[in-house]
């Protein structure tokens, strides 16, 4: 068994009685994403690297924020995997994260949650019965020739990370137009 078969539903417990994430969707200028994966090791810290540089590139640091958060509760306090932070310094990405849960508050303060596969998706969806968020795959901003899940390299060679880190960055790249897209459109109903 993989550790992420081991206990999904003991975590989504753990996930859905935490408390961190206190912060409610009250500044609605902002467009908040968290993206999702097993122990918020390697997929979801790249994630939120790579959109905090495309986001700062664009000048909507203030307008866009994301974090990232894992279901497995062995790897809560760890740094991201050593080879997604040397892939992710190889292209110029900032990785200071320390892993986390996804919680209940999550669900009721991010826009956008986005998780890294299927399985990780089935998680997330249990842990709050009436989410305030948008749930979403990785894989729906990739080509249909992709596969739905990105592949979790954790315990594998270097390569398989900048690989998956290539994958991320295609993705985040659509992403972060559909958000502006559609803060672009929310911004002319809204006035």
């Amino acid at each position: 068994m993989t550790r992420f078969q081991r206990n999904p539903l003991r975590t989504a417990e753990v996930a859905a009685r935490s408390l961190s994430g206190t912060e409610n969707k009250t500044n609605r200028d902002t467009y908040r994403i968290l993206f999702v994966c097993s122990g918020n090791i390697c997929r979801s810290p790249a994630c939120r690297g790579v959109m905090e540089k495309m986001i700062a590139r664009r000048g909507l640091s203030s307008k866009i924020q994301v974090d990232s958060a894992g279901i497995v509760d062995d790897r809560v306090g760890e740094k991201p995997a050593w080879r997604m932070r040397w892939a992710a310094f190889l292209k110029g990405y900032r990785m200071s994260h320390r892993s986390r849960l996804v919680t209940r508050k999550d669900l009721e303060r991010f826009d956008m949650v986005i998780a890294l596969d299927r399985d990780v998706l089935a998680v997330v969806r249990r842990v709050h019965s009436q989410p305030q968020c948008e749930f979403r795959l990785l894989s729906d901003f990739l080509p249909s020739d992709q596969p739905v899940d990105v592949p979790d390299p954790v315990n594998q060679s270097l390569y398989a990370f900048r690989t998956v880190l290539n994958v991320i960055e295609k993705a985040c790249t659509e992403v972060l137009e559909q958000v502006t897209s559609q803060m672009a459109v929310d911004a002319v109903v809204c006035h």
